[in-house]
């Protein structure tokens, strides 16, 4: 992306009095083209002076650089079709001005401005405040219904994490992150100077992504520090803004489309997360975020937006992305279930949650207070996790319902059922677990013969048929509800079989437990990052049919190999060996063919084998 947003970011912090109106990036358009010219423009993403007539008209507008909106993976699993005739255009020219002549060009189906989004926050004093607002949303009861599983990770798309070594939250982190931002090295605060993929997301000294991470899953009952909503649940960090401090007027983080839409990308492309927290918006709707954010949707991501904070004492509407249909829209309340006085609502808002002295982490070991809507959309975060805790199998609508269902009715809405400035009403977490089933996969078990012992576990329902038992074979099944013994389903004379419904315990996974089991960690005295010696590390979304396996620190030319094996012992999938290489690399197995189930994932390497518990749905 752009390397040259300097002039613009000058004018940014040092027009006083003008950032109320600059509303989008001064010389940046994003383009849809026509299906008819969409070659011309793919050839001009690789040289600016292809020989065309689009070349030729874009040269008169002093357009110097073409790059795609959207990330190589994103356009390559795109079934629209549209994500690849979309592109952003850097020139030298005013944006109106730009604007107005692209449109009439007749090569686009779409044009707009790249639009600026800002972070909702009100900052106030320094001192240390308790955390009134998990008990009034009744997170201690919620907690003892379900403290999370750690592959359902929430992604915090936001400005920064600067530091990334606060005390308290820096275990949370996903070792895997992104940063979206494609600011100038010379840009004031920001050291975002490297090629290829940037991981830093501590770049530019914004908090605000520390802040809004410690809400939604700071580490909990760690006998320090402040309790995160998501107790047990990991955080993915995406850097796609930046920070204007007291040169700007306001001070705040600052968002671009095209960042934003990188990181939504990269969120799906890796599915390391399912819930995207965004606590930013505008006042402006951008087609092409929207378009982004509903296809994230459709393949099972969850969106939760804060509805935007003003500055006066009058009601604002909510702002986009937060107004969009499929997304969940947060606004603020205070301690007497108020609504927050600075929030913004209307018919699109979903529920409010506390907004006002909301206790965050900052620097690298303090807390303070801060007041936004910001703060409450996290704490919707970390419960929506908790809640695909207990049924990884409930769909975005399916999430929704819960949580607006579940709330709390203040008295302010006068026992409506719904009001613009509560939305359905406030957020209690203890109802929305409660309202849960949990739901474990099932394990099927046929076509097997065990001729020496097999023990099958599952945490709710075993299915077995077309299984023998031979003679002198122990053969036992523990379900949580109920075994289901079909066709062909035989235990010979002299066999042993035995089947039991009982608590087998819960199907989550701890990837902390996981990585502690399989690496040696060290904190590193330069970067604050994570020294993984020997790393091992699984990732799946439960909506996605690849299991991606991560791997570093072994030695050029180490041979690994892998199997899958049910919840029953019984190998279901047997790949062959692969040569490691040196550095982090990349494996992936399709398990579309499995049926819903838990699973391990055995991987092993001479003589050494690391179990990695996944779940199939």
């Amino acid at each position: 992306m752009i390397r040259n947003k300097l002039l613009f970011l000058i004018v940014l912090c040092f027009s006083i009095g003008h950032i109320h109106a600059q509303e989008y990036a001064e010389g940046v358009a994003l383009v849809r083209v026509k299906n008819s010219f969409s070659g011309d423009f793919k050839s001009l993403t690789e040289n600016i002076n292809y020989g065309s007539s689009i070349a030729g008209f874009l040269k008169s507008m002093e357009v110097y650089d073409i790059e795609y909106l959207h990330l190589e993976e994103a356009v390559l699993y795109d079934s629209t079709g549209v994500f690849e005739r979309e592109f952003v255009l850097y020139a030298n020219a005013p944006t109106n001005i730009l604007i107005e002549s692209l449109n009439r060009s007749g090569f686009f189906e779409l044009v707009q401005p790249n639009y600026i989004y800002k972070s909702f926050v009100i900052p106030n004093d320094d001192e240390y405040g308790n955390q009134w607002y998990l008990e009034k949303i009744n997170m201690p009861q919620a907690w003892d219904i379900e403290k999370g599983c750690n592959h359902i990770r929430i992604a915090v798309l936001d400005a920064g994490f600067y530091p990334l070594k606060h005390k308290d939250v820096k275990h949370k982190y996903f070792p895997y992150r992104y940063d979206a931002t494609d600011l100038s090295p010379s840009t004031s605060h920001d050291d975002d100077d490297v090629s290829g993929v940037d991981d830093d997301v501590s770049d530019g000294l914004a908090e605000h992504g520390l802040n809004v991470s410690s809400v939604a899953a700071a580490w909990t009952d760690n006998n320090r520090g402040m309790a995160g909503v998501g107790w047990d649940i990991d955080l993915v960090l995406v850097r796609a803004g930046y920070l204007c401090d007291e040169s700007c007027n306001p001070p705040n983080q600052y968002f671009e489309d095209d960042d934003i839409i990188e990181g939504i990308d990269w969120i799906v492309e890796t599915t390391y997360a399912r819930i995207i927290n965004l606590s930013l918006g505008a006042t402006n709707s951008s087609v092409f975020l929207q378009d982004c954010i509903n296809n994230a949707k459709n393949a099972g991501y969850i969106f939760i937006c804060s509805s935007g904070n003003h500055f006066s004492n009058t009601s604002a509407v909510v702002s986009f992305p937060a107004n969009m249909e499929n997304v969940i829209a947060v606004g603020a309340s205070d301690q007497n279930d108020n609504p927050w006085v600075f929030g913004n609502y209307g018919p699109e808002l979903d529920l409010i949650a506390p907004g006002e002295n909301i206790k965050v982490a900052y620097g690298k070991k303090k807390y303070t207070n801060k007041s936004g809507t910001s703060f409450a959309a996290p704490q919707v975060s970390g419960v929506a996790a908790l809640v695909l805790s207990l049924n990884p199998y409930l769909s975005f609508t399916q999430v929704r319902d819960v949580l607006i269902n579940t709330t709390d009715r203040p008295a302010g809405m006068q026992n409506a059922n719904f009001t613009n400035t509560y939305g359905y009403g406030r957020l209690n977490a203890y109802k929305s677990l409660k309202a849960v089933k949990r739901i474990a996969p099932d394990v099927y078990v046929y076509n097997e013969s065990p001729d020496r012992i097999q023990i099958v576990y599952a945490q709710n329902r075993i299915f077995s048929g077309d299984y023998p038992i031979h003679n002198e074979c122990l053969a036992e099944f523990r379900a949580g509800s109920s075994i289901h013994l079909q066709d062909g389903f035989h235990a010979e004379a002299g066999s042993y079989f035995h089947a039991y419904i009982a608590d087998v315990g819960p199907p989550c996974v701890s990837y902390r437990t996981q990585m502690v089991n399989d690496s040696s960690f060290s904190e590193s005295s330069g970067s604050g990052e994570i020294d993984i010696a020997q790393n091992i590390s699984l990732v799946q979304n439960p909506v996605h049919d690849n299991v991606e396996v991560r791997f570093s620190g072994f030695s050029e030319g180490e041979i690994l190999s892998f199997s899958v094996i049910n919840g029953s012992g019984s190998i279901v999938i047997s790949q062959g060996s692969i040569l490691c290489v040196q550095g982090t690399f990349v494996h992936e197995i399709d398990v579309s063919g499995l049926v819903p189930s838990n699973y391990f994932l055995i991987v092993c390497n001479n003589g050494n084998s690391w179990p990695l518990p996944f779940i199939k749905m």
